[in-house]
């Protein structure tokens, strides 16, 4: 009998902690990748460089430093509309090794400039964004694209790509 009751005794027991549990429920807390985009019909599409001139300008001995046929070819890829949101600025050296300049989902387009956002930004004030790509004149499949780098303080590159649509 002593044993019966030990068992209804752990019984009990058993039933008064699991009612007492704490229950912690996790819910993940990751931020969601933007996605948006806004883009000019006639910019939507593959595009590859024809020409591209860097010139680089140091203070410091007051001088320009001119690349006008450096060993680089651009291509841009615009994607905006029916769920697809891409705007990719890569460029291919001599050897053949492709680097992304530019990969976003997220990205507002003008005719006259490209504000690329960070991927968790959700807010499109131009004036935050990550990388700004001016654009001239997109004509029968031809624009020129630039953009100023600041590596230093008194140094400043400036990339002109002159781009037909492909």
């Amino acid at each position: 009998m002593m044993h019966r009751a030990h068992i209804i005794w752990l019984g009990a027991l058993a039933i008064i902690v699991a009612a007492c549990e704490k229950r912690i429920e996790v819910h993940p807390t990751l931020p969601e990748e933007v996605v948006y985009c806004e883009a000019p019909e006639s910019l939507i599409g593959s595009w590859t460089s024809d020409s591209v001139r860097i010139t680089t300008k140091v203070d410091s001995i007051d001088s320009n430093q001119v690349d006008r046929f450096p060993s680089v070819r651009y291509a841009m890829r615009v994607d905006c509309g029916q769920g697809d949101s891409l705007f990719q600025l890569s460029y291919q050296n001599h050897s053949g090794v492709t680097t992304f300049r530019v990969k976003s989902t997220n990205y507002i387009a003008t005719e006259r400039t490209v504000y690329i956002f960070g991927q968790l930004v959700s807010s499109a004030d131009t004036g935050g964004a990550n990388f700004t790509l001016r654009l001239d004149s997109i004509v029968d499949g031809r624009m020129k694209a630039a953009w100023i780098d600041h590596p230093n303080d008194v140094q400043r590159t400036t990339t002109e790509i002159y781009f037909r649509k492909d």
